[in-house]
């Protein structure tokens, strides 16, 4: 099995989407095919930015 590397756009909106949703991260990591510890990465990463755009 090829090892992904990177999140693509479509798989960013989609944990964006569930998140919005209240989708809990193993929820989201089913979803998308990918580990829990990536989705939670992506989630911390991005979490001020997401909060930002939640607040307008």
């Amino acid at each position: 099995m090829k090892k992904k590397n990177h999140l693509s756009d479509a798989e960013r909106k989609t944990i964006e989407n569930l998140l919005n949703e209240g989708c809990n991260i193993k929820t989201i990591s089913d979803t998308i095919s990918r580990s829990i510890s990536t989705v939670a990465r992506e989630i911390e990463k991005h979490k001020q930015i997401l909060y930002y755009f939640s607040t307008l």
